[in-house]
């Protein structure tokens, strides 16, 4: 077994999205192609929606607790825009057929004859020159990813208003295809398996409803 765990940990940087998708769905990553004038029409699209997308959400703005989290608020707004501009769009149905939310990508959209995946990504003014993580990917049994297609992220810089209301001022489509990726090993238990019977334990409780004066520095 810990011959198996350091071959596990051995660095596989880069690896590539294109590659990565295709080892973990079976699908292949379709690359745009600049020269195609129908692909250059599908994205000119793409772009329109996007730019439409930001409109709204900046006249009506984004209620969230960060600018991370407007990502699900952003996402519908996507959604009407793509549909808006001649494209079948919204949540993925899994490999099983069942819709899933959570996990890449996080819309799926349809031309009639091209497919594509897009992940939205919203971000802070503040913060888009650090190094954060980004994207993320992680294997399922069930993916969501069902089609070879072209993939994007859309990107959204919001700025916070002293209402505490987020407002996109600039937004991107970047394609992944070309994306280079990081894989990074997790070793994780589930809640209930540090409690199984014969494992140490010590715990402790309160009394309900009993409360004493609150600590003071002394």
């Amino acid at each position: 077994m810990t011959e198996r765990l350091e071959a596990m940990l051995r660095p596989l940087d880069p690896v590539s999205f294109s590659t990565a998708i295709e080892a973990l769905t079976g699908r292949k990553v379709l690359a745009f192609d600049p020269d195609n004038p129908d692909e250059v029409g599908f994205l000119a699209n793409l772009k329109a929606a996007a730019g439409a997308a930001a409109s709204r959400a900046r006249s009506e703005g984004i209620v969230a607790g960060r600018p991370n989290e407007a990502g699900n608020a952003i996402e519908a707004v996507v959604i009407d825009a793509l549909k808006k501009h001649g494209f079948a769009a919204g949540t993925p149905r899994c490999r099983s057929g069942r819709m899933r939310s959570a996990g890449y990508p996080d819309i799926r959209v349809y031309d009639g004859h091209r497919t594509a995946y897009i992940d939205c990504k919203t971000y802070s003014k503040r913060t888009k020159d650090q190094t954060l993580r980004t994207f993320y990917l992680s294997p399922s049994s069930d993916p969501k990813i069902t089609d070879d297609a072209f993939h994007f992220l859309m990107s959204f810089e919001l700025e916070q208003t002293d209402s505490g209301v987020f407002l996109p001022v600039r937004w991107g489509i970047y394609e992944l295809a070309r994306l280079n990726l990081h894989l990074k090993f997790e070793f994780n238990a589930s809640k209930p398996e540090p409690l199984h019977e014969g494992l140490p334990s010590c715990v402790g409780s309160f009394p309900v409803g009993r409360q004493r004066g609150a600590l003071t520095p002394g």
